[in-house]
């Protein structure tokens, strides 16, 4: 069932120490202290990283990054990761090839490789 709040409500299954929340369209993400992400809402197009394709209640945790993440953002519906020496990792849509792996044929569900620079990433809005 959905319920809109005027007020803010803590979410189940997260404890204290998580920083840098990311809000999609319909997926939110946050970074643990310990580097791990965690993200709930909905699942639909992989954007949860979870390995699956479906919505979460409660937070999941992102599957296959390998390394300890120092931020998240969210677009849409996909999310990216900065992870040690500036590597990105990104998960979700990828229609428009928002994911930065030079394909848009598929929305995948866990990380794959992003971009090979250093950039500043940001959530922009992504039509998918």
């Amino acid at each position: 069932m959905h319920v809109d709040r005027l007020t803010p409500v803590a979410v189940t299954g997260l404890s204290s120490g998580m920083h840098g929340p990311g809000g999609g369209f319909y997926h939110s993400c946050v970074t643990t202290t310990g580097g791990e992400i965690r993200c709930w809402g909905g699942g639909g197009s992989g954007q949860l990283g979870n390995d699956m394709w479906n919505d979460q209640l409660t937070p999941v945790t992102v599957v296959e990054l390998g390394d300890p993440v120092s931020s998240v953002s969210t677009g849409l519906v996909h999310t990216c990761a900065i992870l040690p020496q500036g590597r990105v990792k990104c998960w979700g849509s990828n229609g428009y090839g928002q994911l930065g792996n030079n394909d848009n044929s598929l929305s995948v569900a866990v990380p794959v490789d992003a971009l090979e620079d250093e950039f500043i990433l940001r959530g922009d809005f992504d039509p998918m």
